[in-house]
């Protein structure tokens, strides 16, 4: 999972970032 799909990573850190703020 790293260095693999930056696009997912992104995504996911997209949502964590909603989710704590």
């Amino acid at each position: 999972m790293q260095g693999k799909s930056p696009f997912l990573a992104v995504c996911v850190i997209k949502n964590f970032l909603r989710k704590v703020i």
